[in-house]
C-alpha cells in the first residue's frame, strides 16, 4: 500500500523498479514524481528507508521526511492508494510552474480573479470559515529526467479575497524562489568551487580537502544570511558521454548539498542541480588527454548561487 497520512508518505516500489524517480530534499533520495516513484511531494515529519524481501519480489519501502514549511497545520488532502493498484499513472499530476505564474497571486486578490490566473484548483475546502484551494505544481528536477509534485494552497479569507499562500514544503518553496522569484543580479552571490578540489577526477565522492573547503563555505554563508535560498549547480567538462557527464554533474552537485547540511545549513534551503558540460567556461583543442584535462579544469566546477528569502 502507498500511504499519504497526516503529511507522512509511504512509497511502495514494485520489483523491477530502479531507483530513479526518488529524491528526498531534491537528491537522489527525494519522493516526487512522474516517472517510477509515483508518489507525490506531501510534507513528513521524519524520513525512514527500509527494504523488504520476499520470495518473489524486493519491495523498498520509503517513509520520505521533510520539513513543513509555514503550511503545517493547513488541510492539504493525503493519499492512500493499494499497492494493488499502482500502475502506470501517477498519484497526482501537477501543472508547470513556468505556466501558471504563481508570482501574480497575492493577498487582496478576489476568487474569480484567482482562477482567471490559475484555473480550477485541484480540490476547495471550507474551513473554520476559510476558504482553502490547492493546487499541484511540478518542477523539473534531476537534469529534467523527473519532476517533483509539490502541493500550493491560496486562502480565502471570510471576505472572498486571498489572506495568504503556503507551500505544503519548505523544500518546494525553495525551488520556486530559485526558478521563479525574480531577484536582482547584484542580491546574488555566486561561490564558484573547484571540482577538481571537490573530488577526484570522475568522481562523486568528496576529498578530505573538499569537505574542508565547504567546511569554510557553510560557515560564511551561516555568517552572512538570515534565510538563505541556495542552489547547487554541478558542471562537468566535455571528455566522457553526455549521459554520463549529466548524471556525474547531478551526483556532485547533491554531495555538497549532503556535506553543506552535514556543517549545519538547512537541506531544505538548497537545491541541487547538475547542468553536465553544458555550460563551459573555456574551449580547448588538443589532442593529448592530459593536457586537455588540464586546459578543461576551469569547466569542472561547482556554482553556489545565494540570495536571501524573499
Amino acid at each position: 500500500m502507498v500511504v499519504e497520512k497526516n503529511g507522512q508518505v509511504l512509497a511502495v516500489a514494485r520489483a523491477g523498479m530502479t531507483g530513479e524517480g526518488f529524491y528526498v530534499d531534491g537528491s537522489h533520495d527525494m519522493n516526487c514524481c512522474r516517472r517510477q516513484a509515483k508518489v507525490n511531494s506531501g510534507g513528513t515529519k521524519e524520513m525512514r528507508a527500509v527494504g523488504l524481501k520476499s520470495i518473489a519480489m524486493l519491495i523498498g519501502v520509503f517513509a520520505l521526511s521533510l520539513q513543513t514549511a509555514i503550511a503545517a497545520g493547513l488541510p492539504f488532502p493525503d493519499l492512500e492508494v493499494e499497492l494493488a493498484e499502482l500502475d502506470s499513472d501517477h498519484l497526482r499530476l501537477g501543472r508547470d510552474h513556468a505556466t501558471l505564474g504563481l508570482e501574480r497571486v497575492g493577498p487582496g486578490l478576489s476568487r474569480q480573479e484567482v482562477e482567471e490566473w490559475l484555473g480550477s484548483p485541484v480540490s476547495r475546502d471550507p474551513q473554520e470559515g476559510l476558504m482553502h484551494w490547492q493546487y499541484n505544481v511540478h518542477f523539473p528536477v534531476a537534469g529534467g529526467t523527473s519532476e517533483l509534485v509539490c502541493q500550493y494552497m491560496v486562502v480565502f479569507g471570510a471576505d472572498e479575497v486571498v489572506s495568504s499562500t503556503h507551500w505544503r514544503r519548505r523544500f518546494c518553496e525553495t525551488l520556486y524562489q530559485s526558478r521563479v522569484v525574480d531577484i536582482p543580479s547584484e542580491d546574488v552571490e555566486v561561490v564558484t568551487l573547484s571540482a577538481d578540489v571537490l573530488f577526484g577526477f570522475g568522481e562523486a565522492e568528496l576529498t578530505r580537502e573538499g569537505q574542508e573547503e565547504l567546511r569554510r563555505v557553510a560557515e560564511q554563508l551561516k555568517a552572512k544570511y538570515e534565510d538563505a535560498v541556495i542552489t547547487l549547480v554541478g558542471h562537468t567538462d566535455r571528455i566522457g558521454s553526455d549521459e554520463f557527464n549529466l548524471k556525474l554533474s547531478q551526483r556532485r552537485a547533491e554531495a555538497v548539498r549532503r556535506q553543506l547540511t552535514g556543517y549545519g545549513l538547512p537541506s531544505d534551503s538548497m537545491v541541487a542541480e547538475g547542468r553536465g558540460e553544458t555550460e563551459p567556461v573555456v574551449s580547448c583543442r588538443t589532442d593529448d588527454l592530459e593536457d586537455l584535462k588540464e586546459c578543461l579544469k576551469p569547466n569542472r566546477r561547482v556554482e553556489i548561487e545565494v540570495f536571501e528569502r524573499q
